[in-house]
């Protein structure tokens, strides 16, 4: 399968690899996705949404290769700075500090409540945060309703991290890289809308 991937590589004129990833051209870039449970957040947890992650990312992100590693839990690594929320940012910086491969993408998962100066807000209330091509995302099931759309957070933060893709510009509430602030349907969010797959 490789092989003809790779030749049809060759023939499209139109294929290049840019570090965010046109969806829509052959861009053939793979990447392992290191799945980091802190806290409460267990193996078994983990476990049980992997397949459903894995069936989506071929389903919305084909073209790429992906690959996946859970690793064993560790303690919260820093304590609330408001109330039980936690900076969104100081997850990623500790996980920076270990981020070496630039096919790699660090997600840790949560439990707790994060937060992040946004929307002129201060310590605002979040459920995933990445750095833009950084290869590192933190995401928080604490302010989900439906705890089983943690999915949906990752590759949403995935993209962020490893492909270099903004926020939805149409604000499209069924695309799955809307901004969450003013779209918090999950249920919804079923496809990337064309402008996203352009980008």
């Amino acid at each position: 399968m490789k092989k003809y991937l790779f030749i049809l590589c060759i023939i499209l004129t139109a294929c290049k690899y840019k570090n965010g990833f046109n969806i829509l051209d052959c861009s053939c870039p793979h990447a392992t996705i290191c799945l980091q449970p802190y806290g409460s957040f267990t193996e078994q947890e983990v476990k049980r949404f992997l397949p459903t992650l894995k069936k989506n990312m071929e389903k919305y992100l084909s073209g790429g290769e992906w690959s996946f590693e859970i690793r064993k839990p560790l303690p919260v690594p820093i304590k609330p700075v408001v109330g039980r929320k936690h900076k969104a940012s100081d997850f990623l910086d500790i996980q920076q500090e270990e981020q070496t491969d630039n096919n790699q993408v660090i997600v840790g998962l949560t439990h707790e409540d994060l937060c992040h100066d946004i929307h002129g807000v201060k310590n605002y209330g979040i459920i995933g945060l990445s750095y833009l091509d950084e290869g590192v995302a933190i995401v928080s099931d604490k302010r989900l309703k439906n705890k089983s759309a943690v999915w949906k957070v990752i590759i949403h933060e995935f993209c962020h991290a490893f492909l270099g893709l903004n926020h939805c510009p149409n604000d499209d509430p069924t695309c799955m890289l809307v901004d969450a602030h003013k779209h918090k349907d999950f249920a919804i969010q079923n496809r990337l809308c064309e402008s996203c797959r352009l980008q």
